[in-house]
């Protein structure tokens, strides 16, 4: 089993943890709250170059000769090893149960969920909402191809200008 620290799994003796940092950080939850996990350039080096030197091998011991031979290789060729794998593994796991399925995220993914709803509707219903390179197309097609260009735009913008968007156009 891979090691923990504070019951994070660990791909090494202590690169991830529970800090306030300015590395790469992620919300994990720890005892109900949401807590900062750091992830350094040690764990992300470590990962690097075990790819790189496990591929390596792996390549030099199959010899390709064509691209037949890589698509008839007994397995990737290109892998992490298996301990860094069941490493990732291990955290990936630990990400998806203390943080994808934390309630607060949870909570926050719904809310962005009905967010967007309005937003299509919205532009469904009054596509002059929208900047005329996407509002002339949306009024000119078929309700199929409405909602294809209201779709497109919404999924374009950024987090911020539709969390405007959504205040503009519903008045809160």
């Amino acid at each position: 089993h891979p090691a923990t620290r504070h019951g994070v799994p660990a791909l090494d003796g202590g690169t991830f943890r529970i800090v306030d940092g300015d590395n790469q950080r992620f919300e994990a939850a720890a005892g109900g709250g949401l807590h900062a996990v750091m992830v350094d350039d040690t764990m992300i080096d470590r990962v690097v170059t075990d790819l790189i030197e496990t591929s390596r091998a792996r390549i030099e011991a199959a010899a390709p000769g064509s691209i037949d031979d890589v698509r008839g290789a007994a397995g990737p060729l290109v892998a992490l090893s298996d301990a860094v794998q069941q490493e990732h593994q291990a955290l990936k796991r630990y990400l998806f149960r203390n943080l994808y399925q934390h309630e607060r995220v949870q909570a926050m993914t719904q809310n962005a969920g009905h967010m967007l709803e309005q937003l299509f509707d919205a532009y469904l219903r009054d596509p002059g909402e929208m900047p005329d390179e996407f509002a002339v197309p949306a009024e000119a097609g078929d309700r199929r191809q409405r909602a294809r260009t209201v779709a497109d735009y919404v999924a374009g913008m950024t987090d911020r200008f539709a969390i405007a968007e959504h205040a503009r156009l519903t008045d809160g």
